[in-house]
């Protein structure tokens, strides 16, 4: 809020301008997971889902969500780990926002590998606010903090790097300058538009 990417009117449901076509909660709900996550960096699990399964309807095959049982998570330094039972996520069949990794705050190591206090979030802002980003040596996509791997274009790889690189620039001049307004700023309007919709065009 402070540096100008979550608007202040967001803290108060009530109060948002007339250019605004919903609240500021409900907008900014992937953006605020997106920094809430990246507190957490690199404590991240990656999130693989089971194979679709589809049920017949009048109007077609629709598809089903998974049960909760059925999707794993997997983190970096104790390969597979299951949801605590006290995590609110425990019984969830699906993640909005195109969400395919979590954050998580604690991990306990008892009879299996828990994690808890987790947000999940979506692979734009996994580009955006966790580690390095390097392109696949075989050709498969991309590599973020060294073991993360995502499908997609070189360029995708390189167009990110670059974008945070002037993000960085851009909290500089925050930091540097509080007063300054950064709500229209170009770098951080692709920015948020970036990670609400997960890199597809509004």
């Amino acid at each position: 809020m402070e540096l100008g990417l979550v608007s202040r009117a967001g803290a108060d449901a009530g109060d948002y301008s007339q250019k605004q076509t919903k609240p500021p909660p409900q907008q900014n709900l992937q953006l605020l997971r997106a920094l809430t996550a990246s507190a957490f960096a690199p404590q991240i699990a990656r999130i693989q889902f089971p194979d679709k399964k589809f049920a017949t309807s009048m109007s077609g095959a629709v598809e089903l969500d998974p049960e909760a049982k059925t999707i794993r998570y997997y983190t970096q330094d104790h390969g597979r780990a299951f949801v605590h039972p006290s995590s609110t996520l425990f019984d969830s069949e699906g993640f909005s926002g195109n969400a395919a990794f979590l954050s998580y705050f604690s991990i306990i190591s008892t009879s299996k590998v828990f994690i808890r206090d987790l947000t999940p979030f979506n692979a734009y802002t996994l580009l955006m606010f966790s580690g390095a980003i390097e392109l696949d040596t075989l050709g498969r996509g991309l590599v973020v903090d060294g073991w993360l791997r995502l499908r997609g274009w070189a360029r995708i790889g390189v167009l990110i790097s670059r974008l945070r690189g002037m993000i960085d620039d851009v909290i500089a001049l925050k930091v540097d300058n509080p007063s300054l307004e950064l709500a229209d700023n170009e770098v951080v309007r692709a920015v948020i538009k970036l990670i609400e919709f997960d890199g597809l065009d509004a």
